[in-house]
């Protein structure tokens, strides 16, 4: 598996293509995967927005804290109370 990237600052996606192929090259074939980037104020904003409520925000899968260092930007959210 090889894979090639292009990031588009201005929209804020990655544009991805990800080749697959045998040992032997016999079996080749390509995956084309754009992927937009949020932010971490940008996604609470969002959220807000939209009615719901930061339940969670967590920088890992094992729910570690989310943090300047962390991988990842995993969010658990409910609705508003209000709305």
């Amino acid at each position: 598996i090889e894979e090639t990237t292009a990031y588009d600052l201005a929209t804020q996606v990655s544009r991805n293509t990800w080749y697959y192929s045998t040992k032997d090259e016999k079996d080749f074939f390509s995956h084309p995967l754009s992927l937009r980037n949020y932010f971490p104020q940008e996604i609470d904003q969002l959220m807000d927005f939209h009615g719901l409520e930061i339940v969670g925000k967590y920088g890992d899968y094992d729910r570690s804290a989310f943090s300047s260092k962390s991988s990842y930007q995993i969010i658990r959210a409910s609705k508003r109370p209000d709305i």
